[in-house]
């Protein structure tokens, strides 16, 4: 079949052994490269949370600040609201929450503020309900299908000079 013979370091070799030899150590070299993990490949997926901030936190009538910033990030996770706020003040702002699932869900927020404010979280809505305190900085809460409020009370203790002061959440579903 294979009558040709090529010449290979002074001896004589088939042809079709020096072909399957260079198509062996092809092979092998790829297969390395791939276990290596020298080759890589990326997939576009999206992944989202069904318990998400709806929009940016609101002041609530009675308990504004004097000056109020709010905004949320992009992918409804977190927030954050900042006021001037003064001695003995007590500020309230709610934060719109959505359950997007088909079923009921546990959550929890996570809360950063600076010392000398005293915090806590309550429902401000019939869809979000059992609101309890789990942790220095978190509250978890049942939230029903459809939109909710959390409602955070924000207190200045007597020692804390005047001045803007900044309070960042995270939100996120929790197995229970």
């Amino acid at each position: 079949m294979f009558k040709h013979q090529i010449g290979v370091f002074g001896r004589a070799m088939p042809t079709w052994l020096l072909i399957a030899t260079l198509v062996l150590a092809g092979a092998g070299a790829a297969v390395g490269t791939v276990l290596a993990g020298k080759i890589t490949a990326e997939v576009p997926v999206t992944v989202e949370q069904a318990q998400v901030v709806r929009s940016k936190p609101t002041q609530v009538t009675g308990y504004e600040a004097d000056q109020f910033f709010a905004s949320m990030k992009d992918d409804g996770t977190a927030f954050t609201a900042a006021a001037e706020l003064n001695t003995g003040d007590e500020w309230r702002f709610d934060v719109p929450i959505s359950n997007n699932s088909a079923a009921p869900l546990v959550g929890e927020v996570t809360l950063t503020f600076p010392t000398g404010l005293t915090l806590d979280v309550d429902s401000g809505h019939t869809n979000t309900q059992n609101v309890c305190r789990t942790g220095l900085f978190t509250w978890k809460f049942d939230q029903l299908v459809g939109d909710g409020v959390l409602r955070i009370k924000v207190g200045v203790a007597d020692e804390i000079a005047p001045g803007f002061y900044k309070i960042e959440g995270t939100i996120e579903q929790v197995p229970y």
